[in-house]
């Protein structure tokens, strides 16, 4: 399967009817969301997110039991790229710079369009907008105006973010968005 919200799978082969043909072998899938690409690099299980956020067996899986008998394969790091907290009990990170499930993600907005940035003019206000379509929609397509912070350049300041010990446990002074959750307390 190609991921655990993945309900069926149904495959056929087709063997070349002639020499110039190719063997084809199709499988169609249903459930789960369809995401290309299908398989990422990098290692087992640091792309688990949501209810599946812990390993079994390298595959995104729940946890069953208490979380500290729970493989939690994250994390929350990715030099010069992101950063972040992990919680072991969820196995989730709280990025301060970065995307994605594991922090490992460059801080920008897709591309959508060649030579025009959707993003580009939209105001904050967009962002937090009590409409959770609204909301929703611009924290997908605009991350870097509304959900992440880009790693701070060589020789620049991390405000909010410092490192504690030797380990690089990072301790947040203040939440990312708490100006958000003060003024629209349906955010928390």
């Amino acid at each position: 399967m190609l991921n655990a919200g993945h309900t069926q799978i149904g495959c056929a082969y087709r063997s070349p009817c002639s020499h110039q043909d190719d063997d084809a072998f199709v499988c169609l899938y249903t459930g789960g969301v369809m995401e290309i690409p299908f398989f990422k690099a990098g290692l087992p299980c640091t792309r688990c997110d949501g209810l599946s956020s812990f390993c079994d067996d390298g595959l995104c899986a729940p946890c069953v039991g208490e979380a500290e008998y729970c493989d939690c394969r994250k994390t929350c790091h990715k030099e010069n790229v992101g950063e972040g907290i992990l919680d072991n009990s969820t196995c989730t990170c709280q990025c301060q710079y970065g995307l994605g499930p594991n922090c490992d993600e460059e801080c920008k907005n897709p591309e959508m369009y060649e030579n025009w940035d959707i993003c580009a003019d939209i105001a904050a206000d967009l962002c937090i907008s009590p409409d959770l379509e609204t909301r929703d929609m611009f924290r997908h397509f605009c991350p870097e105006q509304c959900t992440c912070r880009k790693y701070p350049q060589e020789g620049t300041h991390k405000d909010k973010l410092d490192v504690q010990d030797e380990t690089h446990q990072p301790t947040v002074e203040t939440s990312f968005f708490e100006e958000d959750t003060e003024k629209y307390p349906e955010l928390k």
